[in-house]
């Protein structure tokens, strides 16, 4: 959800309001219900509200500050529910995000030409997320999972070489096994804190 927003974020910032309207939407409308009775148990139940309120803010077309600072809400939100997963299991979390960016990006650069944008954003959010969270775990004072964080940023810095700007401008190459790649690596990456 957090990549959808962080994507919606970054396009509203940019101007281009009618995709980040699109990607605000978007953890609601497609991701929420899987994850909605897991947060209800562990007290985070208004987070819906939260990210239905970003959205609907996104939508009126409220200034960026004020989409930041809802941003930052959910985003703290979202921090206070990673506490009650330890580091093993959240190095885990970023491999398979990774794969589910590359099966995204897959889609933006089909035939090796960008043919789906929105996609590519999705991608290009959900590897910002993991530059995020591994970043601070890789500051954790539990070694293994330090190094084993630290190594996951090595590999999304290195899976940049897939991603242009925001929009999918620039030279770069348009091959998914690199985010593929990144995700293997990711994975034995992430054995080590066990």
């Amino acid at each position: 959800m957090e990549g959808h927003l962080r994507a919606g974020l970054a396009l509203y910032e940019a101007g281009d309001l009618s995709a980040a309207k699109t990607h605000m939407g978007h953890p609601i409308e497609e991701k929420y219900e899987a994850v909605a009775k897991r947060l209800d148990q562990l007290g985070y139940g208004d987070l819906r509200e939260q990210i239905s309120a970003l959205a609907a803010a996104a939508e009126a077309e409220d200034s960026y500050e004020k989409i930041a600072e809802m941003f930052g809400k959910v985003r703290q939100t979202h921090e206070e529910v990673r506490t009650n997963f330890d580091a093993a299991d959240q190095l885990k979390s970023f491999a398979a995000l990774t794969r589910v960016a590359a099966d995204e990006y897959a889609i933006a650069v089909e035939g090796g030409t960008l043919a789906n944008v929105k996609e590519y954003h999705d991608a290009w959010g959900f590897m910002r997320v993991i530059e995020a969270e591994a970043g601070e775990l890789a500051a954790s004072d539990d070694a293994k999972a330090s190094d084993a964080a630290a190594a996951i940023v090595e590999q999304v810095e290195a899976a940049g070489s897939a991603f242009g700007d925001l929009q999918g401008q620039g030279d770069y190459e348009k091959d998914p096994s690199i985010l593929y790649a990144a995700a293997a690596r990711m994975e034995l990456a992430s054995l080590g804190a066990e």
